[in-house]
């Protein structure tokens, strides 16, 4: 498959604020590139009422995307937001 899925990185409360979470995208995701050429895209499900999760993941490169769920229902409110990035 050539999508990777990132999932549950979690900064503490007291480490938050610093702009980790930027490492660890970085990291991930050279990590990724170097491991597994044949990837080109990664994704994250983040709930829609994270807001700053999906602020950093936006700073990382990452695009706001539909989800599969809210194609498959119209109208249903789907906690999850999917954000990709296509890797180089």
């Amino acid at each position: 498959k050539d999508v990777a899925e990132i999932e549950d990185l979690h900064i503490l409360s007291p480490y938050r604020g610093r702009r980790l979470v930027d490492i660890l995208y970085t990291s991930c995701l050279n990590f990724i590139a170097l491991n597994r050429q044949e990837v080109r895209e990664a994704t994250l499900h983040i709930k829609f009422w994270n807001h700053s999760s999906i602020k950093a993941a936006l700073r990382n490169g990452f695009d706001a995307m539909q989800s599969q769920r809210d194609q498959e229902f119209p109208g249903f409110y789907c906690d999850l937001e999917l954000v990709r990035r296509r890797l180089e």
